[in-house]
């Protein structure tokens, strides 16, 4: 029997405020979380999948269920959430044989993970990183097992990296069409578009851009290029967006512009909304995580609200701000520090 453990029960501070509501493991890129997507990369590789959960463990059991497409899924639950080497130990015992150990914090290739099934002691442990490189490091000094190291897969460690994961996988997808696309439509690139979506005369879709199930986009918005749509989603007259991921049940009114920004789900952007994502010295945008001055590395950056905010009319936005989830703002505001309270 091959096995997958994937580790999602981790409380992610540096995702917030995507991950306030929700685990980090059911946050999207490209409409799918990420759990599911590395879910998918196992599909025929392995015989059972083992769930190490905590921090709303329940949002993860009642996405996946009991089997994921023909896959059993088991679950367990670490003590110490904080602390992936313990649910680590946990999954020893459902042990049978040889198995793959993924986290949640990373997206994982198919091919990647076919290759480690397929090699043995070709590698050594990678230097300590993050926390799961530190815990399943120090898991193989004690129980000396072999870990390969992958070049493809892509870490998720901030929200802005979520972005750089968007792109790369918009990039390999190809056009599909289930939705409804008014005349004057322009269509450019690959483009994805959800059945019950209905796409308004004068939209311009440029570049890969995939739009989710039962939205209504329009008329004449401009969609450029990486940019993702959640689903019943409602984009209204003259929005523009770029690089941009939104999430389910959005609204951003109209004459109002996201670029390089991440929106959560049940989000409202009221009308003439506008995210700045350049800084005026040029400079990498520099942006808060837990209190300490992170550097993005990233030129353009713009903002990140979590679920259920409303913004009012004509807010503007600092690049690299962020929203906490259920906050608000006033019309006219310019959030110029991430808002928490």
């Amino acid at each position: 029997m091959v096995q997958a453990i994937l580790l999602a029960g981790g409380r992610s501070l540096d995702t917030d405020p995507l991950t306030v509501t929700k685990p980090k493991a059911l946050v999207k890129v490209m409409n799918r979380t990420i759990l599911e997507h590395n879910l998918d990369q196992l599909q025929d590789l392995v015989d059972e999948v083992i769930i190490a959960v905590g921090y709303k463990k329940e949002m993860i059991i009642d996405r996946v269920g009991k089997t994921y497409h023909g896959i059993p899924v088991k679950y367990i639950e670490s003590p110490e959430p904080w602390k992936d080497i313990e649910a680590l130990r946990q999954a020893e015992t459902m042990i049978c044989g040889r198995f793959l150990l993924l986290s949640s914090d990373h997206l994982y290739d198919r091919s990647e993970l076919k290759k480690c099934l397929h090699l043995k002691n070709q590698s050594s442990l990678k230097p300590d990183g993050d926390s799961f490189i530190r815990a399943i490091n120090r898991f193989a000094r004690e129980k000396d097992f072999f870990i390969v190291h992958s070049e493809k897969w892509m870490g998720i460690p901030y929200p802005w990296s979520l972005l750089e994961a968007n792109e790369a996988l918009l990039s390999k997808m190809t056009s599909k069409i289930d939705g409804t696309v008014e005349p004057n439509v322009t269509i450019t690139g690959e483009a994805v578009i959800g059945k019950g979506t209905v796409v308004k005369n004068g939209a311009y879709l440029e570049g890969s851009v995939m739009i989710g199930e039962n939205c209504s986009i329009g008329p004449n918005c401009y969609i450029r290029h990486s940019t993702t749509i959640g689903h019943n989603c409602k984009i209204g007259h003259a929005v523009e967006m770029k690089n941009t991921i939104v999430g389910d049940n959005v609204s951003v009114a109209h004459l109002s512009y996201l670029g390089d920004s991440i929106i959560g789900d049940h989000v409202n952007i009221g009308a003439g909304n506008i995210s700045a994502n350049v800084r005026h010295d040029n400079k990498s945008i520099i942006t808060l995580v837990n209190g300490e001055q992170i550097d993005t590395k990233r030129k353009k950056l713009g903002v990140m609200i979590g679920d259920h905010v409303h913004t009012g009319i004509n807010t503007s936005f600092y690049p690299g701000r962020k929203i906490w989830p259920y906050l608000s703002t006033l019309p006219g505001e310019v959030i110029q520090k991430d808002r928490v309270k």
